[in-house]
This record gives C-alpha cells, sequence and structure tokens, in this order.
C-alpha cells in the first residue's frame, strides 16, 4: 500500500497532525491528572472507612442491646 502525497498539501497535513499531537498530548496530562485526583479519593474513602468502621460497629451493638433490653422491658410489664 502506498499513498503519493501532493507536495502542497504537505505543510497542512503537517500542521494537522502537530495538532492532533498537542490535542493528545492534553489528553493525556487531563487523564493523568483525574487518575491522580481519584486514587486520592480512594486513599481518603479508605481513611474515612477506616476512621467510621469501629463507630458502626459500636453503634449496631448498642442498638441491637437495647433493642433487646426494651423488649425485655415490655415482657415484664
Amino acid at each position: 500500500f502506498c499513498t503519493f502525497i501532493n507536495p502542497k498539501t504537505l505543510p497542512i497535513i503537517m500542521e494537522e497532525v502537530f495538532i492532533y499531537e498537542q490535542s493528545i498530548d492534553k489528553s493525556k496530562k487531563i487523564c493523568s491528572k483525574m487518575v491522580n485526583l481519584l486514587e486520592s479519593f480512594d486513599d481518603t474513602l479508605a481513611v474515612l472507612e477506616t476512621t467510621i468502621l469501629p463507630i458502626h460497629k459500636t453503634t449496631k451493638i448498642q442498638t441491637n442491646l437495647y433493642n433487646s433490653n426494651a423488649f425485655i422491658i415490655i415482657d415484664h410489664n
């Protein structure tokens, strides 16, 4: 497969290639920033989960105890 390019159109094609390369570079930079942002967000969520999980477990246990005691109190009346 061989294509011949008109020498007159070569500067136009080269300019288009340059524009596409700039666009690709810009897209790569945006993609990299998005990945970094999402990784940071994921790390923040992991820390939040580590902080909240013990509180959630304690609250769940206390709620279960309260509900169990509520039934005992109701049964005694």
